[in-house]
């Protein structure tokens, strides 16, 4: 008997992962309750991952991270995970989802703090939050986005 699993079996081995990529958690199938998993991202070095999630029967989950410091949305909203690519090249991200809007925030060295949220079509806007990136994460809660400058922290809030 093997003492990591307690059956008569080695642990499967995982394959070598990136420098900077994240390995899946695994869950053992016997454990009453169940779990499912997504795969959102395979190829690239994927790092710097934020979830948000819906409460309600029909609740969703909302995903974004950075594949090659290029910033990435996903969510189930139509059943399946779909990704979303931003024409961005990222230092972090954060996700929010408030009033049945998505909104994905992220620091871009040149461009600043960037706010992109989806629009009830469908589609997406995006703009400039702070001229200079975020020397924290920057995090969404609502409307309104914290960040943090050299010499102070402070938020900004989207009038709707």
């Amino acid at each position: 008997m093997h003492a990591a699993t307690g059956v008569g079996e080695s642990p499967a081995r995982s394959p070598p992962q990136p420098p900077g990529s994240r390995r899946p958690a695994r869950y053992h199938a016997a454990r009453p309750g169940g779990v499912t998993g997504s795969q959102f991202a395979t190829v690239g070095i994927n790092t710097d991952p934020s979830i948000e999630t819906t409460v309600s029967a029909n609740g969703h989950t909302y995903v974004a991270w950075l594949r090659n410091g290029q910033v990435f949305e996903s969510d189930d909203r139509s059943g399946a995970f779909q990704a979303k690519a931003f024409v961005a090249h990222g230092l972090s991200t954060d996700i929010g989802v408030s009033g049945g809007r998505t909104r994905v925030v992220w620091s871009e060295e040149g461009d600043g703090t960037v706010l992109a949220e989806r629009l009830g079509s469908g589609g997406w806007t995006k703009g400039t939050v702070y001229p200079a990136a975020s020397r924290l994460h920057p995090i969404i809660l609502g409307t309104t986005v914290l960040m943090a400058s050299t010499t102070r922290i402070y938020a900004r809030t989207e009038i709707l």
